[in-house]
């Protein structure tokens, strides 16, 4: 498995320790998967430097969120090419979650494990 980089080892140590979150799974080669205490389940990578891009379910609160922290956020569905199964649209990784794979999502990039909290913390 990759190495998290140093803000993915960071958030993924304050999403594990957050009570709001439980592991759902073993991470995978770029990214760890949790679920809320509700059973929602998310994702988010945990290898590049500079950002840590979130999987979230969409949620009206994820959104008010992401803005309130001044972070983008953009809407992700699974494209789905029936002629060309390789073809994904997002990272493949994503496709391993039943829960995930072909839901509609929020793409969201954090630059900071605080903005990735509170992010979070809204699908609590």
């Amino acid at each position: 498995m990759t190495s998290s980089s140093e803000l993915g080892a960071a958030i993924e140590a304050a999403v594990s320790t957050n009570a709001n979150f439980v592991q759902h799974r073993e991470p995978v080669k770029y990214l760890c998967f949790f679920r809320t205490r509700a059973g929602r389940v998310f994702a988010f990578e945990r290898v590049t430097k500079s950002q840590i891009t979130l999987w979230l379910p969409e949620d009206e609160r994820v959104r008010a969120a992401a803005e309130a922290q001044h972070v983008p956020i953009s809407r992700s569905e699974p494209f789905q090419n029936p002629t060309d199964r390789t073809k994904y649209g997002r990272i493949s990784s994503l496709a391993s979650e039943p829960q995930l794979r072909n839901a509609t999502l929020y793409r969201v990039p954090v630059s900071t494990v605080g903005q990735a909290v509170a992010v979070l913390e809204a699908l609590s």
